[in-house]
């Protein structure tokens, strides 16, 4: 790659035609030169102190040079200021009035760089702005099938809107509108702003498209870490994590998450020099293990840093019922030895050593997902009860052929068995073994490749029936069914129809048999029903999906549904995220277990050059000059009106006149460099909204959503407030002031906020905004030690100036400022709440971000309120009430009815507390 950078920076001005105001400075000199000062007035003075006075013939005297360089000075710096110069970078410079073309990736690599490419933009379309030229903006996360040419302001509009996207979004899929765009403009001046990394095999990119044009490359030194796999075996979850460089040793950490956003294990990786790869083992209990839905790279916030486990991408726990007496026989001779060795590297076995009917009972209350009946034996009823209640609540149960008959009370099968089977290939018969028929397209074994010398000698049959062909898995060459299967309740009987050892067919000790197994163990982790993933040929909807900075949230109007099992990239309409139901989800990831990440390259020809993205903005100095100017004007009025009565002089109006009209235009200069509002912060502003604070954990910030938004539409039935729906704000960079209420549930783990975060939320304090922090702990509290949310509180508020806080009192205004509370639940009902200790009114001190109407500026309380308040549209809780208070979940939300109006009208009702003595001092 060459190394052409640009110059770091240049001087342009937005009406240069004022700066031939300069050509008049010599006459100003010379006419400041020739013009004596003003002589001195003496008035009416007395006869006798002018008697004995010397008279010397005055002689007019020059300005002194000091007082002509001083003027010129300030007329240079004021034609100057009024011309307008702006410093900007090399590479924002934008000539003439050809359209600039800015090409801007999306991709989730550039989640990382976000901010500092917004920047970069608008710096570009600021310099087309004041060349007078239009901006055509590319988006690659984006439909662009025909590019046109924008208005700078329209141009600003549409940056404010676009976001990172969770997928990978090349440049290059858009090259067929580029190439038209540049065709029908060949002077268009075109900067390309690519990916940190790529996924293309090739390293060097191909830019023959921009062949023979001006081009600026925006090259960017972020080397992303991303999660492209996960493998769950015996030894725990073992994470693939890939890098775009090599060269230097590096390590990080992974943070693993439950539905929750509770952090239950962490693991660390390193890289070293040679290597773009390599792999983290997490070892954990299985029980937690298949509680993790996702896990991200600490300090990483983009969604291929990102990696989501769905319902069948835990480990399976299956129970396998097998002879009690193979532990004495030739184990070859034990049929389920060959269960055992096909699915002991993939999940967890359970085989205990004791009775047929005690290894049911025990399996089964070990809520293992799939349990195996190896050998054809007869069950007692009490099993057979304990077996049909566990596939009723959800278990998979697989039995095998064997030579015993079926029995007749024993129903637990998926078909209807003859009483005899049949042999194939034996001494007498004159049909040979039978091989498989391809597994149907609605089978969970479709797609697995079955070997030739997979033969079947002897099977049970079914008798005929109209739903037989859905219910076979798989058949024979000659339609007869090999695997059947049945729904019951919410789990699944599913029946081999061949012995699981090799005396009826080769299957046993084939890896297709292997593969089989595997597939059904899969299958058994999500909960069976019409619409479970499952199911090859039912689409999923969307559930969940990913933004680029790797936060879950709805998924977008415009997402279509997945079929599951089919191998697929993540894309604009297929976003990255969870796919299905609450009960089943399918992960879909925006990297797969074989992709690699590359820093790519490109090859410029010398009339192309490449910048960096750390470019500073545009500055005016207009500001500056002024204030230099008026600064010297002063001191040349000081001087000359130094012995005159400003007060009575015309002097001073035209003083102050000046310092009106210099101030007018520095503010004026200032407010012209202010970026527009974005849509958040426009929105926030327009209507009123309650607002969370972003923390990072997916499923935590969306509970704190349903949580406000069910809030919402509770203070829309119940009062005159009409809230909108609630807003996610990053504490960085979002406008703090247009939410009266922020709730901030603290998560276990992450990183606080900046010290840059902590003075605008004392600012928000400060100006009478309400700040809830929730701990979500109060189940725990009788615990010694504190909750990992708690230590996150206190560290988080050693860096806040806090205020004196008290518990709640019972004649706080808070508990009435709209409906008459006696305590303040959420999900819990024993936690505490916690407000400002207001002073007496005769304290004087000052407190710190103490609100000017005396409202507590903060609350704490460990209640998990965001939890309590989720509500669907139709009124319906999401989330259990873990306490017995007598309608707790309706108290819960009337403590946030109390909150909301507190917030928004202050202490107004604070009066009825003294309402007793009122009414005693009236006599009534």
């Amino acid at each position: 790659m060459p190394e052409r950078v640009a110059p770091m920076g240049s001087l342009v001005f937005s009406s240069p035609f004022l700066l031939s105001a300069l050509v008049l400075l010599p006459g100003l000199w010379w006419l400041l030169r020739l013009l004596p000062p003003r002589p001195q007035k003496v008035l009416f003075p007395p006869l006798e102190l002018l008697i004995d006075s010397k008279r010397d013939q005055a002689e007019p005297r020059r300005t002194p040079l000091w007082i002509l360089l001083l003027r010129i000075s300030l007329a240079a710096l004021f034609i100057i200021a009024m011309a307008g110069p702006i410093l900007v970078s090399q590479v924002a410079s934008v000539s003439g009035p050809s359209p600039l073309l800015i090409i801007l990736d999306q991709g989730w690599s550039s989640a990382a760089e976000w901010k500092e490419r917004t920047v970069f933009v608008n710096t570009l379309i600021d310099e087309a702005d004041r060349q007078q030229s239009p901006v055509a903006l590319v988006a690659t996360g984006q439909n662009n099938s025909q590019i046109e040419p924008l208005t700078p302001q329209n141009a600003r509009n549409k940056l404010s809107s676009l976001a990172p996207v969770a997928f990978n979004a090349p440049w290059e899929k858009h090259e067929k509108a580029i190439a038209e765009f540049l065709n029908r403009f060949p002077d268009a001046q075109t900067v390309l702003i690519p990916e940190s990394a790529t996924l293309f095999d090739e390293q060097k990119r191909d830019i023959k498209i921009f062949a023979g044009k001006p081009l600026t490359l925006v090259a960017s030194p972020y080397a992303p870490f991303a999660l492209a796999g996960s493998t769950h075996d015996a030894k725990g979850l073992t994470l693939r994590v890939i890098r775009s460089t090599k060269g230097t040793e590096q390590n990080g950490r992974i943070l693993a998450y439950e539905t929750q956003a509770r952090l239950i294990g962490e693991t660390s990786f390193t890289f070293d020099k040679a290597s773009t790869e390599t792999s983290a083992q997490l070892s954990l209990p299985t029980e937690l293990l298949n509680r993790i839905t996702r896990l991200s790279i600490e300090g990483e916030r983009t969604a291929g840093a990102t990696w989501l486990i769905g319902s069948d991408g835990r480990r399976p726990r299956v129970g396998l019922v097998g002879s009690t007496e193979s532990e004495t026989k030739n184990r070859l001779a034990d049929p389920s030895w060959y269960i055992k060795q096909a699915l002991t590297p993939y999940v967890d076995l359970f085989n205990p050593r004791m009775g047929q009917s005690e290894a049911i009972a025990s399996l089964i209350e070990s809520k293992v997902d799939v349990l195996i009946l190896g050998e054809t034996t007869q069950l007692s009823p009490e099993a057979l009860r304990k077996l049909a209640a566990y596939c009723e609540r959800g278990g998979t149960l697989i039995r095998f052929a064997g030579n015993l008959s079926p029995d007749r009370e024993d129903t637990l099968w998926p078909v209807r068995l003859r009483a005899d089977g049949r042999a194939l290939g034996g001494a007498l018969d004159w049909q040979s073994p039978r091989q498989l028929a391809p597994f149907p397209e609605a089978s969970p074994f479709f797609g697995l490749d079955i070997p030739a010398d997979v033969t079947i000698k002897r099977q049970w049959l079914a008798e005929p029936s109209s739903d037989l062909n859905k219910s076979s898995w798989a058949k024979l060459d000659d339609g007869t069914p090999l695997v059947t299967n049945s729904v019951k309740g919410r789990g699944r009987i599913i029946l081999f129809h061949i012995a699981s050892d090799p005396t009826w067919s080769t299957l046993p000790v084939s890896g297709l048999f292997v593969d089989m197994l595997k597939r059904i163990a899969t299958q058994s982790l999500i909960t069976q029903n019409e619409s479970s993933p499952s199911q090859n040929k039912t689409p999923q909807a969307p559930f969940s999906s990913l933004d680029g900075y790797g936060t879950l949230g709805a998924p977008p109007n415009d997402a279509e549904p997945i079929t599951p099992n089919k191998l697929m990239r993540s894309g604009a309409l297929h976003p990255a995220g969870f796919y299905g139901s609450k009960d089943a989800l399918y992960a879909l990831n925006v990297l797969n277990e074989k992709d690699r990440l590359i820093k790519q390259t490109y090859e410029l020809s010398s009339q192309q050059k490449i910048t960096s993205l750390k470019a500073t903005p545009s500055q005016s100095l207009v500001p500056a000059l002024l204030l230099a100017a008026f600064v010297l004007f002063l001191i040349d009025t000081l001087f000359t009106f130094r012995n005159v009565n400003l007060k009575s002089s015309r002097q001073s109006a035209f003083l102050a006149l000046f310092l009106i009209v210099t101030l007018c235009i520095s503010w004026a200069e200032a407010r012209s460099d202010t970026q527009p509002l974005s849509p958040k912060d426009r929105d926030g502003a327009l209507s009123t909204r309650l607002a969370y604070v972003i923390t990072g954990d997916a499923a935590l910030d969306e509970i704190s959503r349903e949580g406000l938004q069910g809030l919402s539409l509770f203070l829309q039935d119940h009062t005159a407030i009409e809230p909108e729906a609630p807003m996610g704000i990053d504490l960085e960079t979002d406008t703090l002031s247009l939410y009266p209420l922020i709730y901030w549930p603290m998560p276990s783990t992450g990183q606080g906020p900046t010290q840059a975060a902590l003075a605008r939320l004392e600012t928000y304090m400060r100006n009478g905004g309400l700040l809830i922090f929730d701990t979500r702990d109060a189940a725990s509290n009788f615990n010694a030690a504190p909750s990992a949310e708690t230590l996150f509180l206190q560290s988080l508020l050693s860096g806040l100036s806090v205020p004196p806080l008290e518990e709640l009192p019972a004649n706080h205004v808070l508990m009435r400022s709209f409906y008459l509370l006696q305590m303040m639940p959420g999900r819990y009902g024993t936690g505490k709440t916690w407000v400002e200790a207001l002073p007496p009114e005769s304290d004087q001190t000052d407190v710190p971000a103490r609100a000017s109407d005396g409202v507590s500026p903060l609350i704490i309380t460990s209640n998990d309120w965001a939890s309590a308040w989720a509500i669907d549209q139709s009124g319906r809780a999401l989330y259990p009430i873990e306490t017995a208070i007598p309608r707790q979940r309706e108290m819960a939300l009337r403590a946030g009815v109390n909150l909301v109006v507190y917030s928004l009208t202050g202490n107004y009702k604070a009066d009825q507390i003294h309402v007793p003595a009122l009414l005693e001092r009236l006599g009534r």
